[in-house]
């Protein structure tokens, strides 16, 4: 341990063989039944460390199963987190007294993931989304580019002419529906695409932001998408194509429709950083005014809002979550 004193020296407090002699109760749990040892407690010394749970476990795994031979690589759950330091400081971290016997959950490490494939850009890259076997990209050179899940690059789109901040399938196990867009020119673009076919054609422009977009979310039906960014708006828009469904004078040259939003909901002081959707009722913003918001996408109103410390940089949800 180091204790600063107030002359502004520090002390280093030799411990370790003080620490080596507290003892301390624990029991080995594991999923992986191949792996299991003994349920009894041991006694170990409270400052053990995972290279020695290693070897205190290897030892027992042999001892109880002549048939493993190699040393197996495991890492070590104390109160359902990784242990990365000895184990008296990880208790200590969670107030957790040395009194008790302390349950320690193994499992096989690992080996850390090798990229199969790199796909290179030209420029950073803002935004992946992956659909069956094709990957969605969005690029800081303008650019949208499609990849095979193989490393193939299929196509490359420069119709944005600022750089492309967002992408999103509009249906994640069938990217022949199509995808959306948005970028820091103002604008959002829905395309569609088959993949049989070279490139994806523009259908939809979507305008109503007054500043660069950075986000945008594809609701769960795939029948509405939520985009935000530096105007601080959450903006909703359809993704119906029909025609009749936009006032007469938003309606494109051509074939290709200019969308107007649904609602604008108000409520960010800052630039929305991302908006996803957590049921087809439900939106949720971060931002950089250092708050989430959750949104009701019927009523058009704020549900509730989360206050924090800093710039929320994005958000995520799991349908795990659901209670």
């Amino acid at each position: 341990q180091i204790w600063t004193v107030e002359c502004g020296y520090k002390i280093t407090i030799a411990m370790a063989s003080e620490l080596s002699e507290v003892q301390i109760q624990v029991r080995f749990l594991t999923k992986q039944q191949e792996y299991a040892v003994p349920d009894v407690p041991f006694t170990v010394p409270v400052n053990i460390d995972c290279k020695s749970l290693n070897k205190l476990v290897n030892r027992l795994l042999k001892e109880s199963n002549p048939d493993v031979l190699k040393p197996i690589d495991f890492d070590f759950l104390v109160f359902d987190e990784l242990l990365r330091v000895p184990l008296c400081e990880h208790l200590q971290e969670k107030g957790i007294s040395t009194e008790v016997t302390v349950d320690i959950e193994y499992i096989q490490r690992s080996p850390a993931p090798q990229p199969q494939d790199a796909l290179q850009h030209d420029d950073w890259i803002s935004s992946v989304h992956v659909a069956d076997k094709w990957v969605l990209t969005g690029c800081y050179d303008n650019t949208i580019n499609i990849w095979s899940t193989k490393g193939k690059h299929q196509v490359t789109i420069r119709d944005h002419t600022n750089l492309v901040k967002a992408v999103a399938w509009l249906q994640e196990g069938n990217p022949s529906e199509g995808f959306v867009s948005v970028s820091h020119d103002l604008t959002g673009i829905l395309w569609n695409w088959k993949p049989d076919e070279a490139l994806p054609v523009m259908e939809a422009i979507l305008r109503g932001h007054e500043r660069g977009i950075d986000t945008v979310g594809v609701s769960p039906d795939s029948s509405k998408l939520a985009t935000g960014g530096w105007d601080t708006n959450l903006k909703l828009w359809s993704t119906n194509l029909e025609k009749d469904d936009e006032p007469p004078q938003k309606k494109s040259r051509g074939n290709i429709i200019t969308k107007v939003p649904l609602h604008t909901l108000k409520g960010h002081k800052e630039s929305i950083s991302k908006a996803i959707w957590i049921d087809n009722m439900t939106i949720c913003t971060a931002s950089m005014d250092h708050t989430i918001k959750l949104w009701d996408a019927e009523l058009c109103g704020l549900r509730n809002e989360l206050i924090g410390q800093k710039a929320f940089l994005g958000a995520s949800w799991s349908n795990l979550s659901r209670g």
